[in-house]
């Protein structure tokens, strides 16, 4: 055990170091690290005198002796002891003195002696014989946050005292320490296996070790206290126990530890009876005085350390905790009921004791707001004693705290819907293949997760579904799913939307002018189109209107400062059920007799709030002039074209329109289509920079293109194309892609040269490989027909499984013109096949129809006795065949599918029949006419089935 009690008068100093060394048998070089109020220092032998006015070393009794003579202004008092050690620093006479003995065998063995309060060097008896120094020894004290390397791994004290107040025990005094505290007194006796008790006289500062209890009396200002070693079975088993709470922070240990030393000055309870202690903390908890309860049992640990009234104390704490209404107090009797529980369980032994135990600090901690560490102290109390309320109260975390299911939600508004269920943690990002943990109907699901979900795609809209989340799920964390979750489901068809699939479009001038627009589940739009001057683009750009969407108040305020509305309409879109269908919008109507110009149209859903579902977009303008830009060191290039004929137009007037809306050059296109602004106009800086290029002609046409944006990077698309065809450039293939052994390989190759001109009278050698990279077999064709080659290549019936290669070349020395692969496995195809049939005409629901299957080989043979399964669907139909341009049913109301199974067990019979009764399942489809699916399997003999 180690221990540091430091007291502040005037003036706080910490010796943090100590090293002596004794170099030879009479030379010896000290250091001293000395911390004051401001600073801290290292003192070497050059400056020792900072912190001592004299430093000697002792060879008769192996001691290190440090003096100071500046006592008047240092009063603070510093005591290590440990099992091994013992450092008594006084500063209020400046002395402090170590011994040391044992050397020679590296280890450092010493006990408290008392420091005179003369002034100088302390004069210590002799404790043990000198020992040769063979090894430098360093002895390190850390003050300021000081653990040790002792209380570091100690789990519980060694040693405890009971105090007796205003008592003292007579005689047996083996040491006396004086001007000294009851804290220092106690940590010397701690530390000296020999001392029993001690008394200490807080009149006089006086503390006396002894080594047993003497005669009691009476003595006003004396503490005495007796020590009592802690059980030894306590002691054995408290590491084991710690281990066990391996999720609590060092923090609770260290807390556990100090509550368990402090308790004995909390509650001074020498001369007490344990049974009175017992009783009064019944009595007390019947009138409702908690307080004073948890006191007594305080005492009561006192007195015995043991686990059951640990646990008690602890429970108590925690009931102080839930009724006070101070905040502060909470807290503080939360914390001391959680390290009772703690020292309860390092000390408890029988497992349904240690179970009842983490009960109690499950609820300290979930009261503390750690619910996940007090989930996985119930998950230990469950493993010791699953009893019911136990099981319960895991239960109530898990739901919590847990690893669980927390919600799930349905992406029916994409294309491709999908299932997510939400968890509390992360999954496991890689590694772990969720599908097995994932139970549905249909095997055509597939099972993704990212982050805390997992999702299933390949559902269908306007189905239902029923998905149970296996239990042993794995979370990141390791922790798992600890029972099945099941989720139904229900993919509601997607809602109506509407959008433009550009951002922006150059309608050309002749033919007609369509915009498309893309729709699910939508039959009509209103459209609204606003035309917007070019005076106004660099301040369209500047609020990123025409790169981004817009919202319904862009829209109002584009409307309101930049754009007039000059035509509204409707437009009708082709619609199917859940599908994206483009439709072509006609816009002659809405542009004709407009002027050049930025036009936007805009497409919403009639009857829907515009903030809910923002209208649709799109800027367009109607011109047969195409631009492009380069800006290099010699200016800006702009080249025009017609859209129509790809021709350079000449002629164009090319402005160069800055940021601040200002024209900064005006220049003409050439005959090639060609107009340079100097580079001197393109440098401006700010509000200068160029921002636009506007576009006209003579007539009414326009173009606009901005220099804001980024520009077309050609960098990341490949410009290579195929690599140049060598002199002779072959092509081969396979009539197919795998082979049984025992087949015959056709290999067809069309030879040609770097002008794709047949190469004819050429020798191609095919040289075929196995999966093994030896060489199976080598063919020469000597005969071409317009450069072409074919060979037939058999296998042998015992050749190796895998992937071959072919390679092809005209000259066998040199390497291969070409190569392919191919597979030869051992695939069978089908062999069986049957037929279906079923009474002719409608069937009624309430009828049990026959169905009728005729099974047989595919080579001639009856399919007999082979086992027959298969399901029935029954869906609504909208339409029926007989009666075209017809549809049943009323529009809100779309039944859901209902699932039968034929009957079980079924086979075929010697001549490869059966009849199987069809048992619809229920449903209810009123005005509807019903389609029923009915699926069969028939399995051959290897256990495939055929469908």
């Amino acid at each position: 055990m180690a221990s540091i009690e430091l007291h502040n008068r005037r003036l706080a100093m910490a010796i943090s170091r100590v090293a002596c060394s004794r170099l030879a048998r009479t030379a010896v070089f000290c250091s001293v690290t000395c911390s004051t109020l401001s600073r801290v220092s290292t003192i070497s032998s050059d400056r020792w005198r900072a912190c001592c006015a004299s430093l000697r070393f002792a060879s008769n009794n192996s001691r290190c002796f440090c003096s100071s003579k500046r006592s008047a202004a240092m009063r603070a008092r510093l005591s290590l002891a440990s099992s091994s050690s013992m450092l008594m620093v006084d500063t209020d006479s400046g002395s402090i003195a170590w011994s040391m003995t044992d050397l020679g065998k590296g280890k450092l063995k010493a006990r408290a002696e008392s420091l005179p309060r003369a002034r100088g060097c302390a004069k210590m008896a002799p404790h043990a014989k000198e020992a040769p120094m063979r090894k430098v020894l360093a002895f390190l004290i850390f003050v300021l946050g000081f653990n040790g390397l002792a209380a570091a791994q100690e789990v519980i004290p060694e040693r405890r005292a009971i105090l007796w107040r205003n008592t003292d025990f007579f005689g047996s005094d083996i040491q006396t320490i004086l001007d000294t505290s009851l804290g220092a007194c106690e940590n010397a006796c701690l530390a000296d296996s020999s001392c029993r008790a001690y008394t200490f006289n807080s009149n006089k500062n006086a503390c006396f070790l002894k080594n047993g209890v003497g005669e009691k009396s009476e003595f006003a200002g004396a503490f005495s206290a007796e020590v009592i070693a802690t059980d030894p079975a306590a002691l054995r088993n408290a590491p084991a126990r710690a281990r066990e709470l391996e999720f609590l922070t060092p923090g609770d240990f260290n807390a556990a530890l100090a509550q368990a030393r402090a308790l004995p000055h909390d509650f001074v309870v020498g001369g007490w009876d344990l049974d009175n202690l017992r009783a009064a903390v019944s009595s007390s908890e019947k009138a409702a005085n908690i307080l004073a309860a948890m006191r007594f049992a305080g005492g009561a640990v006192v007195l015995t350390d043991a686990a059951q009234d640990w646990s008690e104390f602890a429970r108590l704490s925690l009931a102080l905790a839930s009724q006070t209404p101070d905040r502060g107090e909470q807290r503080d009797y939360r914390a001391q009921g959680i390290s009772a529980a703690i020292n309860a369980y390092l000390r408890s032994a029988r497992a349904p004791q240690r179970a009842s135990i983490l009960m109690l600090l499950g609820y300290g901690l979930e009261d503390a707001g750690r619910g996940r560490d007090a989930l996985r102290v119930m998950r230990l109390a469950s493993d010791l004693s699953p009893r019911e309320d136990i099981v319960e109260r895991l239960d109530g975390l898990i739901g919590k705290y847990g690893f669980r299911v927390t919600d799930h939600r349905v992406d029916a508004d994409s294309a491709t819907p999908r299932i997510c269920a939400a968890f509390s943690e992360p999954l496991v990002a890689a590694g772990v293949d969720y599908a097995p943990y994932v139970q549905t109907f249909s095997s055509q699901l597939a099972v993704e997760a990212s982050g805390r979900e997992l999702c299933l795609t390949g559902v269908e809209h306007g189905q239902r579904y029923r998905v149970t989340l296996r239990a042993g799920l794995p979370a990141e964390s390791g922790e798992k799913l600890i029972r099945p979750v099941t989720l139904d489901v229900y993919v509601r068809d997607r809602s109506p939307q509407v959008w433009f699939p550009g951002r922006a479009y150059v309608l050309p001038r002749l033919g007609d002018v369509n915009l498309p627009l893309v729709g699910v589940n939508a039959a009509e739009v209103d459209l609204t189109l606003y035309r917007m001057s070019d005076r106004n683009l660099v301040e369209a750009f500047r609020q990123r209107y025409l790169s981004n969407p817009m919202s319904p108040w862009e829209v109002d305020d584009l409307a309101d400062t930049l754009a007039v509305e000059v035509w509204r309409g409707t437009g009708e879109l082709k619609s199917e059920l859940n599908r994206e269908v483009t439709t072509l919008l006609p816009m002659e109507e809405a542009v004709r007799g407009q002027a050049p110009g930025i036009y936007m149209l805009q497409a919403s859903l009639p009857g829907l709030d515009p903030w809910d579902n923002p209208p649709a977009s799109q800027w367009f303008v109607i011109s047969d002039i195409g631009l492009a830009t380069m800006l290099g060191a010699d200016g800006l290039h702009v080249f025009a074209r017609s859209l129509a004929s790809a021709e350079p137009l000449a002629g164009l007037e090319v402005q160069l329109i800055s940021r601040a809306n200002a024209v900064l050059a005006t220049v003409t296109t050439d005959d090639g289509g060609h107009a340079q602004v100097p580079a001197g106009l393109t440098a401006g800086q700010g509000s200068a920079a160029p921002a636009l290029v506007v576009v006209r002609n003579d007539v009414d046409d326009m173009a606009f293109l901005s220099l804001t944006e980024p520009a077309f990077d050609l960098s990341d698309r490949g410009v290579e194309g195929r690599p140049v065809a060598p002199p002779i450039d072959l092509f081969a293939t396979t009539d197919r892609g795998a082979y049984r052994a025992g087949e015959v390989i056709h290999a067809t190759v069309l030879a040609r040269n770097n002008t794709v001109d047949a190469l004819t009278g050429l020798p191609i050698t095919a040289v075929l490989y196995r999966p093994d990279g030896v060489e199976y077999s080598r063919h020469l064709s000597q005969g071409a027909a317009a450069g072409g080659h074919v060979f037939d290549m058999p296998l042998g019936a015992n050749v190796p499984r895998g992937t071959w290669r072919l390679e092809l070349f005209s000259d066998p020395d040199a390497p291969a013109l070409t190569s392919l692969t191919l597979l030869v496995e051992d695939f069978l195809p089908e062999r069986i096949d049957f037929d279906l049939a079923l009474p002719e005409g409608p069937i009624s629901l309430s009828d049990t129809p026959d169905l009728r299957i005729d099974a047989r080989y595919l080579f001639g043979a009856p399919g007999a006795d082979l086992p027959i399964e298969g399901d029935v669907v029954l869906r609504p139909a909208r339409t029926i065949d007989a009666l075209p341009g017809y549809r049943f049913g009323r529009y809100d109301v779309r039944p859901d599918p209902a699932y039968g199974a034929l009957p079980y067990d079924e086979r075929t019979d010697a001549r490869g029949q059966a009849v199987l009764p069809v048992v619809f399942p229920e449903f209810d489809a009123p005005g509807m006419p019903v389609e029923a699916r009915i699926t069969v399997r028939v399995s051959e003999g290897s256990g495939r089935p055929v469908e």
